[in-house]
């Protein structure tokens, strides 16, 4: 009997045990939840409408405006995935060509390359075509630098350069010219897909009209720009990542197409938002463009990798960011390199918002926040 009692005893506790550990959990996820829907819900409904107007310029239909979307992840995938093609050879295009030299295009051109840097070199031209509720994301356009390219380098190192201003004497002035030549003319002012630009990383945006026949011009690989989203209203299309999509025209709409090409919807002329992208490098005179040659110049003022990490360490250092240049360069890559990124490369945030980062991409980053996330994106 005393075995038996005593054996009760210490099942009655475990059981006893298992129940409170089981209570304990339980309520604490549901405190959990409980704070995290009342945080979000007092942030939805803090927060502004997507859009927000302040100042406006009638002179030179310019205002100010700063743009936060707040999607899931699958959303935001079909909504920065615009489509478009490069070009390298000018001459394969002769309306092209005619349209980029121009007195007017030539000399609005210029007027964004340093005074003493009036030589234009071109390099390359782009088409992209925009989908009602697609946008492009803030970015800096591929920089160039005296001893370091795309070519010998990845972009993403390029613009952490740009950013650190730390080879602002070597660094290679640009402009880009954008122009627009769709057919959308009825688009309400806000869904037109404007042009934003930031005159200062830590400033607010502008926005420029994109008006068929015309285009803005700024060097976009030091100037952080982007496009409002395009027909706001509608729904993006359905384009997964990793995988190849293609726009394809038919003569009489365009064909958006899957990998195994598939039509997934058409697109009338007058949906789709058309532009047409100039870059030339700006020179001294062509003596100097010629030296350069479009790849960094000449082969002894080229940089080397582990000049530009040292160089970085260096600075990091004195950011407090790392103990040692020795440490510092002993780091694995892929941990310098996230490390730079984190450090240099900052996009301007919307100040308009309490909360400007997208927390509807916690559903991507942790699961098992879904069933909350979802309420509230």
């Amino acid at each position: 009997f005393y075995i038996y009692f005593t054996r009760c005893i210490h099942i009655r506790s475990l059981y006893f045990s298992f129940t409170s550990f089981l209570y304990v959990t339980l309520s604490f996820y549901l405190f959990l939840c409980l704070f995290s829907f009342i945080f979000f819900f007092f942030l939805m409904i803090r927060r502004p409408p997507r859009s927000t107007l302040s100042s406006s310029s009638a002179a030179s239909d310019v205002y100010k405006r700063q743009v936060s979307l707040r999607e899931p992840f699958a959303t935001l995938a079909g909504r920065v995935q615009s489509f478009g093609r490069y070009h390298f050879e000018f001459g394969e295009y002769p309306i092209v060509s005619k349209l980029f030299s121009s007195g007017k295009f030539q000399a609005a051109a210029a007027a964004v390359c340093p005074p003493d840097k009036q030589h234009l070199d071109p390099f390359q031209f782009n088409f992209i075509l925009q989908l009602p509720g697609q946008t492009v994301p803030a970015h800096i356009d591929g920089a160039y630098f005296w001893g370091a390219t795309r070519f010998q380098f990845p972009q993403w190192l390029l613009a952490a350069m740009v950013f650190s201003g730390l080879w602002q004497h070597r660094f290679v002035d640009q402009v880009q010219v954008v122009a627009y030549f769709h057919n959308s003319t009825d688009v309400p002012p806000g869904e037109r897909g404007d042009f934003l630009f930031y005159r200062q990383a830590d400033g607010e945006a502008e926005r420029k009209v994109p008006i068929p026949g015309a285009g803005s011009a700024i060097d976009g690989s030091k100037t952080v720009h982007a496009a409002d989203v395009y027909r706001m209203s509608a729904v993006p299309p359905n384009i997964t990542t990793g995988a190849q999509h293609a726009l394809v025209w038919n003569q009489t709409w365009w064909n958006l197409e899957s990998a195994e090409g598939e039509a997934i919807r058409a697109y009338g002329e007058h949906e789709i938002r058309m532009s047409i992208v100039y870059r030339a490098r700006c020179f001294k005179d062509a003596e100097e463009s010629v030296r350069y040659g479009g790849r960094g110049g000449p082969e002894d003022d080229m940089l080397e990798l582990d000049q530009i990490l040292e160089r970085f360490c260096e600075d990091l250092v004195t950011k407090k960011q790392s103990d040692s240049k020795e440490g510092c360069m002993s780091m694995p890559r892929a941990d310098l390199a996230l490390l730079l990124v984190h450090t240099y490369v900052a996009y301007p945030v919307p100040k308009n918002v309490i909360f400007p980062w997208n927390y509807c991409m916690l559903m991507k980053l942790a699961p098992w926040t879904t069933p909350l996330v979802q309420l509230v994106c």
